[in-house]
């Protein structure tokens, strides 16, 4: 077959030339998948001797103490059992700090206090039994002890974290960790658990409680007293329980710090702290070791009366207080009567 001109395909007219295409769809767009970003920087995983930890520790450049930790809560035995991990180089978890000149421990402080203890010669035993019983326990030998010091561990480092991002950390790698109910919820943030941590420090400074009523603080308990004073100042009329107490700090209806609740709780801590202070009228707060469930109740006892009673006589009733509460429990503590 030939292409000559007498073609049975005709020439398409001009009219037709300019018939308009039709109308293309527009493309449709994917959307976009949501980027997840990391809400920490990445840390660095670094190794430090056992050496270089312990003079970290000795020069200050180390904290094991900061607000949210735990207290050294490991007994002779789990102490002992760390140091002949280390030394037989068993697998422990890294250690977790923030910060590169001044660190701060966030995970790892009952690890590193045993290793302290050890190094300064109060812990220079190995319990063969777990026992913790003296016929048990082997002297380290000299050479022993040196090859301690040169162990590394594995140290994870982070940078430039926030209060609330430490504490973060803190609470995750706790999960798994048998925490009291109060060192749990003195790792909570927000303003209300700021607002705790406010009055826990003035408590604890000289100007408030420190040096002139002894109270337990162990554990996370100064946080939760303080937490079950304000949650009562703040008109709060189910139980102070831990339960209630961190769903008021967490919850979707968490409370809010108004002025008159920052007033009512300043001028509470106020009068409190003037009677510790007073030679006189701290006899009822210092005869005998106050305990967390007398100070919340003493602490609520000036709030509803601070306007209404004098000095002499807010002291008078918190001696009244102490006396019916021991005469009528024969334990006084809030987990039990």
């Amino acid at each position: 077959m030939s292409f000559s001109d007498d073609s049975d395909l005709t020439d398409l007219s001009s009219d037709e030339e300019n018939v308009p295409l039709a109308p293309t769809k527009k493309l449709q767009t994917r959307s976009k998948k949501p980027v997840i970003r990391p809400a920490l920087r990445a840390p660095r995983t670094v190794s430090y001797s056992v050496e270089s930890l312990y003079k970290k520790l000795c020069d200050k450049s180390l904290d094991l103490e900061p607000e949210y930790q735990r207290d050294v809560v490991w007994n002779d035995s789990k102490q002992s059992q760390l140091i002949d991990s280390l030394i037989h180089n068993y697998y422990i978890p890294p250690l977790i700090f923030e910060g590169e000149e001044k660190r701060t421990c966030i995970d790892g402080k009952q690890r590193l206090s045993s290793i302290r203890r050890f190094t300064d010669g109060k812990f220079w035993y190995i319990s063969r039994s777990g026992a913790g019983r003296t016929r048990s326990r082997t002297i380290l030998p000299t050479q022993l002890k040196s090859r301690f010091s040169n162990t590394q561990i594995t140290c994870v480092e982070y940078d430039d974290l926030t209060q609330d991002q430490e504490r973060e950390i803190f609470r995750r790698v706790q999960l798994g960790v048998a925490l009291t109910p109060a060192e749990r919820l003195q790792a909570i943030t927000g303003p209300l658990a700021s607002l705790i941590r406010e009055v826990q420090d003035k408590l604890a400074s000289p100007e408030g409680l420190e040096g002139h009523v002894p109270w337990g603080k162990a554990r996370g308990r100064d946080f939760l007293c303080v937490a079950q004073i304000i949650y009562l100042i703040d008109g709060k009329k189910a139980e102070p329980s831990a339960p209630k107490i961190e769903a008021w700090l967490t919850g979707d209806k968490a409370a809010t710090i108004t002025p008159k609740l920052k007033r009512n709780i300043d001028s509470t801590v106020d009068v409190l702290c003037t009677l510790a202070r007073d030679p006189t009228l701290s006899k009822p707060l210092n005869d005998k070791k106050v305990s967390p469930i007398e100070f919340v109740m003493i602490t609520y006892m000036i709030f509803l009366h601070r306007d209404k009673l004098s000095l002499t006589q807010l002291s008078d009733a918190a001696a009244q207080l102490r006396k019916n509460v021991r005469g009528r429990f024969s334990s006084i503590r809030s987990n039990t009567e």
